[in-house]
């Protein structure tokens, strides 16, 4: 029975929606009918996530609206919060959007006023620090899924105590529908005393190197400073300076077409991937090039570029590497600030952090391992800055 009136429900909603976009503008409704049809669509699956479709505040209906809610939770007699996806189809310019929703119970509407400040903000403030971390670390490979917007409505007993604009319709069930079960069970069990003081007080720790805008001048002088310069304890005067060092790499790189600079950006460089003759050795020499018919990962080529620069610097600037503990270590998270994929989508760390090579590892006649190089690379910042490190002697005699 009850699914009999929930189907109703959405047939209900469907007819008024069409009704509205009988009356409605034509751009108006080409841009709202992509929202409409998504949220729609999506009708079983929210369902089987325990949402209801429901266009009612309180039991008024509003025929503008398609909501999809999760159970009401009771804060006492006088109010409840709502956990639910919204969207209005007369405005497409703010989206689909999701978040939680405080009801003032139509006997107690005159204590809206003092609920809004004694009640609805204090549990938002209480509880803010809980939520942007729990659905920070929810969506880590994902942050700009969650970017929580403060409320600017008091509107006839409700109140949003905050919510979330969804970036892509796509993104319904796996971000609006799973962060609003879990925005719910934080709710539910702060009403119910089972977070500690320290929990609540616990301030949220912001990574100002997180912020940094990648592609830009600050991504580079970042790289520099934080991912090469700090670790050089006592640089010679006669030695050059890590940013000539890199400008001279990634002109290498540009020369060769292995990045292309994108002209939007500062500092971007887009990989191009289709050289895997040049990348995986020097041409000079087999040994340090991939077997015919061995399966490379996609990056791992230019990834050995980038390994190689960091030796390079090990022996120009400390004289020595070593593999399992170098004094200058890949700044991953640096360069993907700096290099994108060659479809101009953003790196990951992950996406580089490959083996350098397949092949075993050889060692001197002292028995220290070798490291293996992109020997062109090498040989050219060996060139444009001399160094007597033993490596240039066993590569290059």
């Amino acid at each position: 029975m009850d699914n009999i009136i929930k189907h109703l429900r959405l047939e209900d909603i469907k007819l008024a929606i069409s009704e509205s976009f009988k009356n409605m503008d034509y751009f108006l409704y080409e841009a709202s009918k992509e929202y409409t049809d998504s949220l729609l669509s999506k009708y079983d699956e929210l369902v089987k996530k325990g949402f209801s479709i429901d266009n009612r505040v309180r039991e008024r209906i509003d025929k503008n609206y398609i909501m999809y809610k999760l159970d009401r939770l009771d804060i006492d007699e006088k109010s409840y919060y709502e956990f639910l996806i919204e969207y209005e189809i007369t405005s497409p310019s703010t989206g689909i959007y999701f978040g939680c929703k405080a009801i003032t119970n139509e006997n107690y509407i005159e204590d809206q006023e003092t609920l809004i400040h004694e009640v609805y903000k204090k549990h938002w403030s209480n509880l803010r620090t809980i939520i942007t971390q729990r659905l920070g670390a929810m969506f880590a490979d994902y942050p700009e899924a969650i970017i929580v917007q403060q409320t600017d409505n008091n509107d006839s007993g409700t109140y949003w105590a905050f919510w979330i604009r969804l970036n892509y319709p796509c993104d319904i069930i796996n971000v609006a529908a799973n962060s609003l079960k879990v925005i719910r069970l934080i709710y539910s069990r702060y009403l119910n005393h089972e977070y500690s003081e320290f929990e609540i007080n616990l301030k949220q720790d912001f990574n100002l190197q997180d912020c940094i805008p990648r592609y830009t001048k600050e991504a580079y002088t970042t790289l520099i400073e934080e991912g090469i310069k700090k670790y050089i304890h006592k640089q010679s005067k006669e030695k050059a300076n890590p940013e000539q060092i890199f400008d001279v790499f990634l002109n290498y790189l540009q020369i060769e077409r292995i990045v292309i600079k994108v002209p939007e950006y500062e500092y971007g460089y887009a990989v191009q991937i289709f050289h895997t003759d040049k990348l995986s050795g020097s041409g000079k020499s087999d040994e340090y090039k991939h077997k015919s018919g061995r399966k490379i990962k996609k990056y791992e080529d230019f990834s050995n570029l980038i390994k190689t620069l960091i030796i390079f610097l090990n022996y120009y600037y400390c004289n020595s590497y070593s593999e399992e503990y170098p004094s200058i270590s890949v700044p991953w998270t640096a360069i993907v600030r700096i290099f994108m994929k060659e479809t101009y989508d953003t790196f990951k760390p992950e996406n580089l952090k490959v083996p350098m090579s397949r092949q075993p590892k050889k060692k001197d006649e002292n028995g220290n391992v070798i490291p293996l190089v992109v020997k062109d690379l090498y040989e050219m910042l060996n060139k444009e800055f001399p160094s007597d490190s033993n490596l240039q002697k066993i590569l290059f005699t």
